[in-house]
């Protein structure tokens, strides 16, 4: 029966069949009576049978290690990519928290004796001053910071949280 069933989808036979029903897709019992099928002997038909069933066995091993191997370079990118944004998450907050005190103490204190000190550029060929530069670096560093943030499930990072006490074991009961 394995023999027959693989053999119905041999190329010879679909040319056969495409012959007797090119316009409609039903075959009637006599039609499927017309069909010549190669029948070898016993022996050669356990032989290709066994062919068959090897050949199919090493594709879907073939495609479960595929999928393993897709699977596995999946887990690696998300495992990295959580990796790289908890790596991360600390020092551009740190970053940004030294991006807003630099600011600060350049509006608070320095402004106090230098009052143009915001408008000193590194020359007078470039376009940008200093206070740009500050408000350029101060917006990417927001930028990243948002986005690692959004990333990470936790949230924002624990120092921009309201920590409040409370009883561990009451709250496990």
């Amino acid at each position: 029966m394995d023999y027959l069933i693989n053999q119905l989808h041999a190329d010879y036979v679909k040319k056969q069949l495409s012959g007797l029903y090119s316009s409609l897709y039903i075959l009637s019992k006599k039609d499927m009576l017309t069909i010549k099928i190669k029948l070898p002997d016993l022996e050669t038909q356990r032989s290709e049978v066994k062919g068959f069933k090897e050949a199919y066995s090493q594709e879907q091993k073939r495609e479960l290690d595929l999928f393993n191997k897709i699977h596995g370079l999946e887990s690696e990118l998300v495992n990295q990519n959580a990796f790289l944004r908890h790596t991360l998450a600390g020092p551009v907050s740190n970053i940004l928290d030294t991006m807003q005190n630099l600011n600060a103490i350049i509006k608070e204190k320095v402004a106090l004796d230098i009052p143009d000190v915001l408008d000193f550029k590194r020359s007078d060929k470039h376009i940008y001053n200093l206070g740009d530069y500050l408000t350029f670096l101060e917006d990417d560093i927001h930028k990243v910071h948002q986005t690692i943030s959004k990333r990470i499930d936790a949230g924002a990072v624990i120092q921009e949280k309201d920590l409040t006490p409370f009883d561990v074991v009451r709250f496990c009961q």
